[in-house]
């Protein structure tokens, strides 16, 4: 094999390393979304449970407590 051969080689090599590289990265990136969303779906379910009395403590109506959490998950 000559050497531009394997120069070519090691090239592809080192580019499906770092494919595989940024494919981790934005795997890892979104399971890190999904659960974020998971954890929102999870506190604004349990916003909407609260009384009215501890949303007052917390400066919020019943109305802010369900617009709350009909949010879309993905939607800060």
């Amino acid at each position: 094999m000559s050497s531009l051969a394997l120069e070519n080689r090691m090239e592809l090599g080192a580019a499906w390393i770092q494919a595989g590289r940024a494919v981790k990265i934005a795997l890892a990136a979104s399971v890190t979304a999904l659960l974020i969303w998971q954890e929102r779906a999870r506190e604004r379910a349990r916003l909407s449970e609260l009384d009215d009395r501890v949303l007052k403590d917390m400066g919020m109506t019943r109305g802010d407590a369900m617009r709350e959490s009909h949010k879309a998950p993905w939607r800060p």
